[in-house]
């Protein structure tokens, strides 16, 4: 280590400071300072208890969950906080704490709880201020290219569920052809539409299209759990879903793995969970293996863009079946083939596939990257916090990478 690293200990560095108590009932929802707790964002509230940025970590509960707030904000009792000082840099200390396992520093058994003292007793070797603010730019590039494709991400798919809802849902291209207004379609794809409407058991519907179910228009797949001596969680097999722990924004993240795969889904097929709860929704990044908690779905058709977008639509009737569990919620094959569906046109359809499957295959890419960016960052993060890396050579990592 180089002498211009230094030896110290976590208090002296970073001290922790308690959260204090905030009930529900006390917080303005109107405010503009956001409330964490110990597992992150709570609340807001119309005044803040610090008032610049900080660091939260979770005391109880979600015990050593760091969490990081750009502005003023208020910790609540369940966490404990670490504000700004001009003799270290925050993003820096952020990183450090989040290199630290804190989650295992669990001081009581029965009530989850991080020990103050015995993390302030933490020796830890920090780096003079200018390469800690550089250590933190590195990182932070890496989170903020992260955060830059999760909230891409989210406008590709809100872009593509109102298409769906516009199209197939509200009946708006339809609608404005039967009023005689333009529908702000290229010709060849608003000639896609009926120009009118007609009474069906489903009430109003564009004419032509036909009241069905979704067995009549989708392929559905019940999963079904192999023996429990299959699993495994180093990587043998397939990905196996359970249920929807690992469902995340739109695909699931690989925790555990089958040797024995009983039910497949395919790369694109949708998942749905099918009990406790019913009707959480991801998409298949790869082949896996679904267990008695999940299905999988796709149209007859193969689009697996209208596949997802349309199980979307469908979480008022699921609902349903959540709420009419006696101890938990489910629903079963033929409930789910019987839920009412309207069949469209196969060239409609095939048109909408066409439009969003670019959107869809942007957030793959995204997706794609952002696992990279992680696991980039996360070999970087010990390595440059404890000085086995330095800044240099993580420059150079970074550039081979083609990051």
């Amino acid at each position: 280590m180089g002498s211009e690293w230094r030896v110290t200990t976590i208090g002296q560095f970073c001290p922790f400071a308690y959260g204090k108590s905030l009930p529900q009932k006390k917080r303005n929802a109107e405010g503009k300072f956001n409330v964490y707790g110990s597992n992150g964002l709570v609340g807001v509230h119309d005044t803040p208890l610090v008032d610049d940025a900080g660091i939260i970590v979770g005391r109880k509960g979600t015990v050593g969950a760091v969490h990081y707030s750009p502005t003023p904000f208020w910790p609540i009792d369940t966490s404990f906080y670490v504000k700004s000082n001009k003799n270290r840099d925050l993003n820096y200390t952020y990183y450090l704490l989040k290199s630290i396992d804190l989650e295992h520093m669990n001081a009581d058994s029965a009530v989850p709880g991080l020990n103050r003292n015995a993390v302030h007793e933490l020796k830890i070797e920090i780096p003079n201020i200018f390469e800690q603010k550089t250590i933190a730019h590195i990182l932070g590039s890496l989170d903020d290219k992260i955060e830059l494709n999760r909230r891409m991400n989210q406008t590709l798919e809100a872009t593509a569920r109102a298409i769906f809802k516009s199209w197939f849902v509200d009946f708006e291209p339809t609608r404005a052809k039967a009023e005689g207004r333009p529908t702000g379609l290229p010709d060849e794809v608003a000639s896609l539409f009926p120009d009118s409407f007609e009474e069906s058991e489903m009430e109003e519907i564009p004419k032509g299209w036909n009241p069905s179910t979704i067995a009549s228009n989708f392929n559905l797949t019940m999963g079904q759990s192999p023996p429990g001596k299959t699993y495994n969680e180093t990587g043998k097999g397939l990905p196996f879903f359970q249920g929807r722990r690992d469902f995340g924004f739109r695909y699931p993240s690989n925790r555990v793995y089958c040797t024995a795969p009983q039910r497949l889904a395919d790369h694109g097929d949708t998942l749905v969970s099918v009990r406790a709860p019913v009707g959480d929704i991801n998409m298949a990044m790869e082949q896996c293996c679904v267990g008695r908690g999940v299905s999988r779905i796709r149209h007859k058709s193969g689009s697996r863009s209208y596949t997802y977008y349309a199980m979307h639509t469908l979480s008022d009737r699921f609902a349903r079946f959540e709420a009419e569990g006696t101890v938990f919620g489910a629903i079963n094959k033929k409930q789910f083939e019987g839920l009412r569906w309207l069949s469209s046109s196969e060239n409609l359809i095939a048109e909408f596939e066409k439009i969003t499957f670019a959107f869809d295959e942007q957030v793959d890419r995204n997706t794609n990257e952002n696992g990279i960016l992680k696991t980039l960052r996360d070999t970087l993060l010990p390595k440059l916090i404890s000085g086995e890396l330095r800044v240099p050579d993580a420059k150079k990592f970074i550039k081979e990478a083609g990051i």
